[in-house]
């Protein structure tokens, strides 16, 4: 950014210089003329020529987009180009020869540009490139940036001044939202390293984890030599999988001795080993002469479900072939109730990070639409009420029914916004309460129809009302009287002058079907999908060009979810649109 901000300021350096490279060249061809009439040796010729030159010199002055003038020694204007001429709210230039600043500005403004130019002529030092306020052409405020350099003499006396004035406001707004942007970015750059060290930490401990267990499989093989003493399920087999011995720790879990076990479940492993491809394991021992870990559910005699790590180690004979098998069960019951404690929470952090993706995306969008939709009709309101109560007398009757009926449909708009983003608020912090109740959808729709009437009317919208006088859903009041308003109110919004909007129902077992269906403009199969994405938002103009925030029928949907119901949407670009509502009846 610092880059490009260093050659916009080389750029606008080098186009002042060309101005006033052109502007002095005026100045110059101008005394030039005054000189050679009034020594009359000038021909007729030469006049058109240096004629035609000062003309397009003023051409091209007049054709830059930039304020360019030319004062004199008092600050009085001697040349200037359209562009100053249109910030003074006059329609020709040459208006403005022989008059300062303090004609056409308040004393304040008038008398800080006086006060510069006084600086110039008196010490013969340039202002380059300074920011000041300065006024557009309907008179408001802009950013301008401001050159003004002495003018010398032949006699090195300063004669008056040249100045440019370069509007900078959107260079200006865009530096800032530059520098808005770099700071979200810093914000992001150190959550995501806050959010790498805790996935470093978390690998930490889950090599901790590994590591330990590592060991305690070395320890096991170490102390199997011990396996009497030991709290583990130790059995000595033959090379063919026969039980010959097992130690206390067996009988504890299965309380019984080993006769009693063989006698009940068979004395070979291939028996009563609850691991299925215990077969294939031994096949895979005998030939690679290697131990096999794997893990076994099983059930103590209280019935409770126990896991363990079973190993089956060879014992190879001078020979090295298989001569004895070990082998050691080890409790993992408490390991792998935290590795599922561990599953469970991994499960509920990716649940927890797709609810926070969620609710940032909804932050995004509520300051967005505080930000940008809930400001503008409120700087229409603003902006037509002081130009009434400054403009009263002086504005013609017709134009002060306009401003009012502009001043209407902000106020309008602002309040259907706010009581979305209202009532949308309310829904994603769950502070709704929900009051189902036996309601009379023919008293809704009746409600809602006189409700839009009036819009409908100013449209010359037909609001048709078929249906049943018994129909009726178990429902929230408040909930479906908002929804009901909304589908309707954009039915009429999207229906063109002169067609109409029709209420339908259908009861069907426990079920009760809304139909509100509009002959307006319709919409495609991806409109429709991309109309409930919170995170990416679209609106679209009503036929009138009514405005709105998208958010209406995320509440809707949201809102006879709630009341156990569905949302539907069929819809063909020209053919209208057809909103189906299911509601429970009881």
């Amino acid at each position: 950014m610092q880059n490009i901000s260093s050659t916009a300021e080389g750029f606008s350096l080098l186009w002042i210089i060309i101005l006033i490279l052109a502007c002095l060249l005026i100045l110059s061809l101008i005394i030039m003329i005054k000189q050679r009439v009034i020594i009359r040796k000038i021909n007729p010729e030469q006049l058109k020529d240096i004629i035609r030159e000062n003309e397009l010199l003023n051409a091209l002055i007049n054709n830059m987009p930039d304020r360019i003038y030319i004062k004199d020694k008092d600050s009085r204007f001697l040349i200037a180009n359209k562009h100053v001429a249109a910030t003074m709210g006059v329609d020709d230039p040459s208006k403005l020869i022989g008059k300062t600043d303090f004609d056409f500005f308040d004393e304040a403004i008038a008398g800080n540009f006086y006060n510069d130019e006084r600086s110039i002529v008196e010490q013969g030092i340039s202002i380059i490139n300074k920011e000041e306020k300065g006024f557009d052409v309907d008179g408001s405020e802009r950013i301008v940036s401001t050159t003004k350099i002495p003018v010398f003499g032949k006699d090195n006396l300063i004669y008056g001044i040249v100045g440019i004035g370069r509007d900078i406001t959107r260079l200006k707004e865009n530096e800032h939202k530059l520098k808005e942007q770099a700071d979200n970015l810093l914000k992001i750059n150190r959550l995501l390293k806050e959010r790498q060290k805790e996935i470093e930490q978390m690998a930490e401990e889950m090599r901790s984890q590994s590591e330990a267990i590592k060991q305690a499989n070395i320890q096991l093989e170490k102390l199997s030599l011990v396996a009497s003493k030991t709290h583990n399920i130790v059995i000595i087999m033959d090379s063919n999988g026969n039980f010959e011995w097992v130690n206390q720790g067996f009988t504890d879990l299965y309380g019984c001795t080993l006769e009693e076990f063989t006698r009940k479940h068979g004395e070979n492993i291939r028996e009563n080993s609850a691991n299925s491809n215990i077969s294939a394991i031994l096949c895979q021992i005998y030939i690679t002469r290697e131990p096999f870990n794997y893990n076994t559910r099983n059930i103590d005699r209280e019935g409770k479900e126990k896991w363990y790590q079973t190993n089956i180690t060879p014992i190879l004979d001078e020979d090295g072939y298989v001569d004895r098998l070990i082998l050691i069960d080890t409790d993992i019951t408490d390991l792998k109730m935290a590795e599922n404690l561990i599953k469970a929470q991994k499960v509920e952090l990716e649940i927890n990070r797709d609810e926070l993706r969620l609710l940032n995306a909804t932050k995004d969008r509520l300051f967005s639409i505080i930000a940008h939709d809930l400001k503008n009709p409120f700087q229409s309101i603003i902006g037509f009420s002081e130009l009434l109560r400054d403009n009263f007398e002086d504005i013609e009757k017709e134009r002060i029914q306009e401003y009012i009926d502009l001043i209407h449909d902000a106020s309008v708009n602002a309040h259907e916004l706010l009581k979305n983003l209202l009532d949308w608020s309310l829904s994603q912090l769950n502070h709704i309460t929900l009051n189902p109740e036996q309601l009379s959808i023919k008293s809704l729709i009746t409600n809602t129809i006189e409700l839009l009437k009036p819009i409908a009317i100013s449209k010359e919208i037909k609001l048709i009302d078929k249906s049943g006088e018994k129909d009726f859903a178990c429902a929230d009041s408040n909930m479906i009287n908002t929804v009901l308003q909304n589908i309707a109110s954009n039915a009429i919004k999207f229906t063109n002058k002169g067609g109409a909007v029709t209420f339908e129902t259908e009861s069907r077992d426990e079920l009760i079907k809304i139909k509100i269906i509009d002959t307006g403009i319709g919409m495609t199969r991806e409109k429709i999908n991309a109309l409930f994405n919170l995170e990416n938002i679209t609106t679209t103009a009503g036929t009138y060009g009514e405005t709105g925030t998208g958010l209406g029928l995320i509440v809707c949907k949201e809102f006879i979810e709630k009341n156990k119901g569905k949302l539907f949407i069929s819809s063909q670009p020209g053919l209208g649109t057809t909103v189906t509502l299911h509601l429970p009846v009881s």
